[in-house]
């Protein structure tokens, strides 16, 4: 048997049998509630398990355009929490997550959001993704309440002074095994890993403690630091488990581990 054709086996073994299966864990489109137009907005509070802990924030519903698909938040320099109970996340649940949103950007807006653990009227947080006044940002908690550490930030490909308002998905996918994490962001030509937003340090986080840093904790989303232009939308988190190696796949590389084996000997002999 030709090495090539052995290793295409091995390839279509791993391919089948070790592919990531992935589950939504939490999300909020915003869609199901009560929204008005620019300049009379209902209010967020109270409205699908939300409520807004500083200034006012409201659902707008005339804003269609990229992935604005309905009703979005909008509002004043603002927070509001969402408490959807324990996600059940655990160490054995899965490898990775990802955690996206879709925002509003242009210098000098800050729209952001971030998941973690809602603590009674206490909110710790595990990951703040999204947009500051410059640059695509990323964060983890640091134990405080509220309180986050950067973990990266970037202006690649971030709009410049000057540029018309852009809408953005952004998302951060982070090995819980590694504790390594990959910024990803799509103005609307697909997305890419803006410059020094991959292989980031995500140790801060784990299975441990009492807060926001402590993946098992999590259990609420919260909006943070929008002003009168800054737009939330598309909250999404996701968990994928990798699973080990197959049968199938561990029976190709053997395989193909004897077939090296046999072809050394023979060109020795």
């Amino acid at each position: 048997m030709r090495i090539t054709n052995l290793l295409s086996i091995v390839v279509v073994l791993a391919l089948g049998t070790s592919a990531q299966a992935a589950g939504i864990v939490a999300s909020e489109n915003f869609d199901s509630l009560n929204g008005g137009p620019f300049g009379s907005l209902p209010s967020l509070d109270g409205q699908g398990g939300w409520v807004v802990t500083s200034g006012t924030l409201g659902v707008r519903n005339d804003f269609q355009l990229g992935s604005f698909d309905g009703n979005i938040v909008q509002g004043g320099a603002a927070n509001a929490v969402r408490d959807f109970g324990n996600f059940g996340l655990n160490q054995g649940s899965g490898s990775q997550l990802t955690f996206s949103l879709s925002i509003r950007v242009n210098q000098g807006l800050f729209s952001r959001a971030s998941v973690g653990f809602l603590d009674g009227a206490n909110y710790f947080p595990g990951i703040l993704l999204g947009a500051g006044s410059s640059q695509w940002q990323v964060f983890t908690g640091n134990g405080g309440v509220n309180g986050v550490t950067s973990v990266g930030s970037s202006t690649d490909g971030f709009p410049g002074v000057g540029a018309p308002l852009t809408i953005a998905d952004i998302s951060v996918t982070v090995n819980t095994s590694t504790l390594l994490g990959t910024v990803s962001v799509d103005t609307g030509s697909g997305f890419f890993v803006p410059t020094g937003l991959s292989d980031l340090d995500f140790s801060a986080l784990g299975f441990t403690g009492t807060d926001g840093r402590n993946i098992s904790n999590w259990d609420a989303f919260r909006i943070r630091n929008l002003g009168v232009s800054d737009t939330v939308d598309n909250l999404l988190l996701v968990v994928a488990t990798i699973p080990e190696p197959s049968t199938g796949l561990l029976l190709g590389l053997g395989l193909f581990g004897l077939v090296m084996r046999r072809k050394t000997r023979s060109e020795r002999g």
